[in-house]
């Protein structure tokens, strides 16, 4: 009879942030201590920066011509639509 040992999933994803302030606060590239400004931030900052110090979650940065989410959450004018909608359907 063959034994299935549970094993933890291993997690590994990207993400991809065109706000330099997000990817500092994530990375914690200036001061890994909270400044006045950010005081409001909760557990899950802690929680996502951890994962982020152990590799799990890797940022990119990206510019913001390039952000795919920008098509389904503001209005984008026809140029951005037509740039950005190859890589959405995957063309």
């Amino acid at each position: 009879m063959t034994v299935l040992r549970n094993k933890p999933p291993v997690l590994h994803c990207r993400v991809f942030e065109d706000n330099s302030g997000a990817v500092e606060i994530a990375k914690g590239v200036k001061n890994p201590l909270l400044q006045p400004r950010t005081k409001h931030i909760n557990v899950k900052y802690h929680h996502f920066r951890t994962k982020v110090l152990n590799v799990d979650i890797e940022i990119n940065q990206i510019s913001t011509k390039d952000m795919l989410a920008d098509l389904l959450t503001k209005g984008v004018n026809q140029a951005t639509l037509e740039s950005l909608r190859p890589n959405l359907m995957g063309w």
